[in-house]
């Protein structure tokens, strides 16, 4: 009867409790979840041969503000500007702290396709 009892006990904690190998096998499963979302949505940043612009006339120096962007100064129309901008033009991009990072990365993006070099500031 002792015998009995103690195993209905074994039985039950088993049944309510959670083991340690489900809890391993959910993290596994939740980060090679995670892992294949960030590999889908990363972008491809290759940097200059230096990695930083040399200050010269050719240098285009942008300023990416919360909502706009500015050329030398100047409030420029986004849709129109990137297709403007030369193939392998020099950029000083200074970056408010107030823009978001969906803004920054679209924006980098953007450069990436003109095949620009990039020196990232932060203002």
């Amino acid at each position: 009867s002792l015998r009995h009892h103690n195993y209905k006990n074994m039985r039950r904690r088993k049944l309510t409790g959670i083991e340690p190998n489900d809890i391993a096998f959910l993290l596994i499963l939740f980060f090679l979840i995670l892992t294949v979302i960030s590999v889908e949505y990363s972008l491809d940043i290759t940097a200059g041969e230096e990695g930083i612009s040399e200050a010269s006339d050719e240098v285009l120096n942008l300023t990416l503000t919360k909502g706009s962007l500015y050329s030398e100064n100047q409030k420029v129309d986004v849709s129109q500007f990137f297709s403007q901008l030369a193939l392998g033009q020099r950029v000083n991009l200074t970056i408010d702290s107030e823009v978001s990072w969906q803004t920054v990365i679209t924006t980098l993006d953007c450069l990436n396709q003109r095949r620009t070099i990039v020196n990232l500031r932060r203002m």
